[in-house]
């Protein structure tokens, strides 16, 4: 898990640093509209991590003040339900195409997307921070990915020397996870389900991949 945040850090990083030095060009260039739009939305795609993060935080807090409201409208929770589609339905006509185009069949392999949606929840913090190192200038060493050299069934990562190193994110990412739980535990016990997609996501997101980190930093 270590190593695979280093190398998104890394991916992220680059990508918006990319993007700085490249965008004003870009703009100023004789492309059509459509393309130097797509150029900059590709460029910039990273900022979505930290975009995620203003969701996350408000997510319980205005989830209690609609609670003090009264009863929820059924037009609220349709808006709940179109965000969540709207933030999710791209992903999955993206990957569900990719698993029908390699596989040749969407069964049972589809039943890994929210899984993998929770996986880029996840790594939000990681990936948002990398973001805003770039946007500030920030300058950090380049971690490159651990290679084990894993050949064959019985090949292990275990008992080699080379090993990422031990961050604190994992525990602000544990204790994003412990927010969204009693979050979850709260509203649950208050009869309130139509925001349960979401914590759903962000629970078992920061859930695996800060204990992933501790597990393997141990």
């Amino acid at each position: 898990m270590n190593g695979y945040k280093n190398q998104q850090h890394r991916w992220a990083k680059g990508s918006v640093q990319t993007g700085l030095k490249l965008i004003p060009d870009i703009w100023q260039s004789d492309f059509p509209l459509f393309v130097r739009l797509e150029a900059v939305i590709h460029l910039t795609n990273n900022f979505a991590y930290l975009l995620m993060a203003i969701p996350a935080i408000l997510l319980v807090p205005v989830v209690k003040i609609q609670m003090t409201m009264g009863e929820v409208p059924w037009k609220l929770v349709f808006v709940y339900l179109l965000i969540f589609f709207g933030a999710t339905l791209s992903v999955i006509l993206y990957y569900g195409l990719t698993i029908k185009e390699h596989y040749g069949k969407l069964w049972p392999h589809i039943m890994s997307l929210p899984l993998l949606m929770a996986l880029g929840t996840g790594m939000s913090l990681n990936n948002g921070r990398a973001a805003l190192e770039a946007l500030i200038g920030y300058q950090s060493e380049f971690k490159r990915t651990p290679k084990f050299r894993i050949e064959g069934n019985k090949g292990t990562w275990r008992r080699k020397l080379y090993r990422p190193g031990k961050s604190i994110q994992s525990l602000f990412e544990l204790i994003i996870a412990a927010y969204f739980s009693y979050g979850w535990y709260f509203f649950v016990s208050q009869e309130v389900y139509y925001a349960m997609p979401f914590f759903l996501l962000f629970i078992v997101g920061f859930f695996y991949t800060s204990l992933g980190s501790l597990a393997a930093q141990r």
